[in-house]
């Protein structure tokens, strides 16, 4: 087994035990903890809504570019996956800026740390992938090998998002108090 997989399954090991860690704290807490108040389901009901149709554009847009070029700008399989990684990055997005992405009670920093494992995990995969010799351009077309940098972009995005989030209610607090 090579270095990107020991690597990559450390990640998995810190997910999982974290995952252990807060479900188990979390038996012990109220029930109510993980529940969204009816705002925060409004929010997300919208953030579905527009997040789907995000999807719909994208595809219908590839769909016109192939029409009008024959051709696609990269393996089908990574353009597909990347229209509906485009819809759940808007959704999550969306309901971070809107303060309904956590529920009430819920930790930011597990949510931060699962986050950062997560772009971890897709950046030793990428760059497990290219040390092998795959390619993320091969004959003037995106590969699979890229499924990993979009995955880890993504993550990154959201990570970004609930960061400023954070500092608008840390802000918040400063003025009300």
């Amino acid at each position: 087994m090579d270095w990107g997989l020991w690597i990559m399954f450390a990640i998995l090991v810190v997910m999982v035990v974290c995952v252990v860690a807060v479900s188990n704290r979390r038996e012990r807490t109220a029930a109510q903890n993980g529940v969204f108040d009816e705002r925060q389901m409004k929010i997300r009901g919208d953030a579905f809504k527009w997040s789907f149709i995000v999807m719909v554009v994208y595809y219908m847009a590839y769909a016109i570019l192939i029409s009008f070029t024959q051709d696609g700008l990269g393996a089908p399989e990574l353009m597909i996956f990347l229209g509906l990684e485009l819809g759940l990055v808007f959704c999550s997005v969306y309901c971070i800026l809107r303060d309904a992405f956590l529920a009430i009670n819920r930790s930011f920093g597990f949510i931060v740390t699962m986050d950062l494992c997560c772009i971890a995990a897709q950046l030793v995969g990428y760059f497990r992938e290219r040390a092998q010799g795959a390619l993320l351009i091969e004959n003037g077309k995106l590969t699979a090998t890229g499924l990993p940098l979009s995955l880890a972009i993504s993550f990154g995005v959201i990570l970004i998002a609930l960061l400023v989030r954070r500092h608008y209610q840390k802000k918040e607090e400063r003025e009300e108090a």
